[in-house]
């Protein structure tokens, strides 16, 4: 249950979501548009794994406030 709260895991449903929602209901998003979000949620997953990996090998955790 606790990996349902995981902000990388939401980023990459809500993106997918995104593609299959603009196929399906024809939001009418051009192919530019979803490949910058393509390209902005990898670009936080890498940088989240990052900061991750860096947090697990010093055994800490950072916290961001909402």
């Amino acid at each position: 249950m606790e990996k349902l709260k995981s902000r990388k895991l939401w980023a990459m449903i809500v993106s997918a979501a995104t593609y299959a929602l603009n196929d399906a209901l024809s939001l009418g998003m051009s192919d530019e548009t979803l490949n910058r979000l393509s390209v902005a949620v990898v670009g936080y997953l890498i940088a989240q794994g990052v900061v991750d990996a860096v947090a697990a090998r010093n055994n800490t955790v950072y916290v961001t406030e909402h």
